[in-house]
């Protein structure tokens, strides 16, 4: 054992820790998933501490990490009528399908997008993470290609902006 371990990243789900883990491990950091509470659905991913700078390092741009992790309780009610809930998830299921690689926000939270997704299609309305929603920045469509889609789209990559941008505000203070 190299020292002791340290949390990099808690209150995720085992599923995308994992993810987490294997990514890693590829950089040749060596992780410890643990399950801290029997009673409970969460796990937290720790790396040996003289390691946890460049673990954090690489993870920067594609994961919740650290004390951020109180946005995951943060939602958006996104409501929506048959039409519009169908254009957004044709939209969503067409990014999961095309951008699920190795590093992206889709391929770490790809069950949490699923689940928007699900809920797309069974209900009217979805409460989504704000964190999962920054996370589709970096994959909406420039401005002059938007003027020919529906406005339950336009409406959507708005408020995908919104939130990142109060993101960024944020951190700015």
């Amino acid at each position: 054992m190299n020292g002791p371990y340290v949390p990099i990243a808690s209150s995720l789900e085992r599923a995308t820790l994992d993810r987490l883990d294997k990514y890693l491990a590829r950089h040749g950091i060596v992780c410890q998933l643990e399950h801290p509470a029997a009673y409970s659905e969460r796990f937290v991913l720790s790396v040996v501490e003289n390691e946890a700078s460049r673990a954090q390092r690489i993870l920067e741009d594609i994961a919740l990490l650290g004390g951020d992790m109180q946005s995951a309780e943060e939602v958006v009610d996104i409501r929506c009528n048959e039409v519009e809930c169908t254009e957004i998830a044709t939209w969503l299921q067409l990014l999961l399908d095309e951008q699920d690689e190795e590093g992206s926000p889709i391929f770490f939270y790809r069950p949490h997008y699923e689940a928007i997704l699900d809920a797309l299609h069974d209900k009217s309305h979805v409460e989504a993470p704000l964190f999962l929603l920054r996370g589709l920045k970096p994959f909406l469509p420039a401005g002059p290609k938007r003027v020919v889609m529906s406005v339950a789209l336009r409406e959507f990559f708005d408020l995908i902006e919104v939130v990142s941008s109060d993101e960024s505000a944020e951190e700015e203070a």
